[in-house]
């Protein structure tokens, strides 16, 4: 993506990310609610002063957002559409296809619990991600032709990374952070991996 294209991050809490890439060239925006979902930050105003040169909306992001249609080169997040519920993933995809030009890339970086609390639920939103993504560069191919294929390849995948000695577990105090009050026997050890996806509008 040459220097001076127009990115949109979801969900990108403190600007950290975008303020680095304003810095080498790029034209970047945030969209965000700030409203602490998903133990999200609150802090718009003051992200707002602290990062002048970021482009901040506060909004959660769908096709609705005031933005010109085709407007951004890459829509991108980082640990955030795992936290969408499954049926407003539509929405999300639904705001990258009318937002992004022709040939602009939707990239996302995800984690996946492969083991744990809740994986299966994130089972079927990476799955849901997956179709979304593949839709944006294959709209020819139809649903169950989409969901065919995206079940392919996570099964291709899926049992390679749950085998995997180096896959990621939780520090213990991270994961009781995550468990809270919940006994062990209802929140065990999670098997994390982080997931990146890259696909091209056509």
């Amino acid at each position: 993506i040459p220097r001076g294209a127009k990115l949109l991050e979801i969900g990108g809490g403190e600007p950290l990310v975008a303020n680095a890439l304003q810095k080498l060239g790029y034209d970047v925006t945030i969209i965000d609610p700030y409203d602490g979902a998903g133990n999200g930050p609150q802090t718009y105003a003051q992200y707002v002063k602290a990062y002048p040169h970021v482009k901040i909306i506060r909004s959660y992001f769908d096709k609705n957002i005031p933005v010109p249609v085709k407007t951004f080169d890459c829509i991108f997040s980082i640990s955030v559409l795992e936290h969408v519920p499954h049926v407003k993933l539509q929405d999300v995809f639904t705001g990258i296809l009318k937002f992004l030009k022709p040939g602009g890339c939707s990239i996302h970086c995800t984690d996946l619990v492969l083991a744990g609390h809740m994986a299966d639920w994130h089972n079927q939103g990476v799955r849901e991600m997956l179709f979304w993504q593949i839709k944006l560069q294959s709209p020819h191919l139809d649903e169950d032709q989409l969901r065919q294929k995206v079940d392919e390849m996570f099964e291709e995948y899926y049992q390679n990374m749950a085998d995997d000695l180096e896959t990621y577990y939780h520090s213990a105090q991270g994961h009781n952070v995550w468990r809270g009050r919940m006994p062990y026997d209802e929140f065990p050890f999670r098997k994390i991996v982080s997931m990146q996806t890259c696909a091209t509008k056509t």
